[in-house]
């Protein structure tokens, strides 16, 4: 029963939010990471 409810109260998507929101530097490159995944094309005119 322990592991089930610390599961649901503290989700590994939680912990990685709570860790981008403790640190301002992390949260700017994740967004960066976020972004040139989603449109690797347009952030890279390189990779033309």
């Amino acid at each position: 029963m322990r592991v089930s409810r610390q599961r649901t109260s503290m989700s590994p998507e939680r912990q990685y939010l709570v860790l981008f929101r403790g640190t301002s530097t992390t949260r700017s490159s994740i967004l960066m990471v976020g972004t040139a995944l989603g449109q690797p094309r347009s952030l890279d005119p390189y990779h033309k």
